[in-house]
């Protein structure tokens, strides 16, 4: 059984959709009167919403392109190498990575076997779903003996001893022209480190789709992608973003400096941020608070919705600053309303305050990590 489908809008569809609910902002307050230049706001935002859709759109087609190239070489590799003599070599993170259908099913075969034979708990005494699948999870994922288990765990092993190598590699380079001499190695080698880690995240969630058809729903797809996010990473993702750090090594020298330089400045001292979006002392504590968050998990999926949440963490912050000051819940909503001029400007000062240079090499991750398909709509803007 496939996993299940996700309809998303394109990232056009999705700025025309935002586009329609400012038009609609627009007609409330011009019927209220006192709007001034309101209509050149109105389609400068609606431009920028545009613009903002075709560069993602240019983004989208690229890594589209790129993933394809590589599946094709993978592919091309694999042919070469399935010639019939080396049928009982391939293990079983190879056979998922790769999608070699007669080994997946082989493995299958003993996952459902080794469930028969050692499972102690009967799905019956689990009457709430939830409770089932992470019941399930957890059999898989914590039992040693346990053939997910031990695909996870060879897989994780596999992926480390890729990573640490470049990072031995980056500590040995002593000079700055020894360092420049490797970058172009190791962005290859990280790049498709972290395309394999996320293709093989995914045929596993499918593997686990058709072993456990509980998870073919939108509930059981996001605790199964949240589980797996979790577990999977967590013993190379710190070397990993080491390697990531040594490519942004230039953006972070220039990060570094700026937030020594701003990093206590008073949210006045920032231009940009108009008076009614300063917020008075310490603003925006809950916006910093989830930036910050991003570093502190080693789960991607986490990583990927604290970013998403954070503009409109923003908005948030802004609501209930003006809520506290005695506005009205549809004047406090009015405000809160911003748009990318207003929102640029803050989230730098947010970004500065959080002083957490090494933002830039997850930011990095997370892209390189992330499949296309997820870059459509709301996760694409974040």
């Amino acid at each position: 059984m496939d996993s299940p489908v996700v309809l998303k809008v394109s990232p056009m569809e999705q700025a025309q959709q935002k586009n329609a609910v400012l038009a609609a902002q627009y007609e409330r307050r011009a019927q209220q009167g006192g709007l001034i230049h309101g209509a050149f706001r109105l389609a400068r935002a609606q431009e920028e919403n545009r613009n903002i859709a075709r560069e993602l759109e240019r983004t989208l087609a690229k890594k589209s392109e790129q993933r394809k190239q590589r599946l094709e070489q993978e592919k091309l590799e694999q042919e070469g190498q399935d010639d019939g003599s080396n049928e009982g070599t391939v293990g079983v993170y190879e056979a998922i990575l790769y999608r070699k259908p007669e080994h997946v099913k082989k493995f299958m075969v003993s996952a459902r076997e080794y469930d028969v034979q050692h499972r102690t708990w009967n799905d019956t005494e689990l009457p709430a779903s939830i409770s089932k699948m992470e019941s399930t999870l957890t059999w898989c994922f914590k039992d040693n003996s346990h053939p997910v288990n031990n695909a996870v765990g060879n897989a994780q092993f596999n992926f480390y001893n890729r990573i640490v190598p470049l990072n031995k590699k980056i500590f040995m380079a002593s000079t700055k022209e020894e360092k420049e001499s490797l970058h172009p190695g190791i962005q290859a080698e990280v790049e498709a480190i972290t395309s394999d880690v996320s293709e093989f995240v995914t045929n596993l969630m499918n593997v686990l789709y058709n072993l456990y058809p509980m998870f073919n729903c939108e509930e059981g797809g996001v605790i199964l992608q949240t589980k797996l996010s979790d577990l999977f990473y967590r013993p190379f993702l710190a070397p990993l973003l080491e390697t990531y750090n040594f490519l942004k090594e230039e953006d972070l020298t220039v990060f570094r400096k700026y937030v020594t330089e701003h990093g206590q400045d008073d949210i006045t001292s920032f231009p940009n941020i108009k008076q009614k979006y300063q917020l008075g002392d310490d603003p925006y504590q809950a916006a910093i608070a989830s930036l910050l968050a991003i570093t502190e998990t080693c789960s991607p999926v986490t990583k990927f919705k604290l970013l998403i949440s954070f503009l409109e963490t923003i908005c948030s912050c802004v609501k209930h600053f003006y809520l506290q000051s005695g506005l009205s819940e549809e004047e406090a909503n009015d405000i809160s309303c911003l748009g990318a001029d207003d929102l640029m400007p803050i989230s730098i000062y947010i970004i500065t305050r959080a002083s957490k240079p090494e933002l830039i090499s997850e930011l990095q991750f997370l892209y390189d990590a992330t499949h296309e398909d997820d870059l459509n709509g709301q996760e694409g803007t974040a």
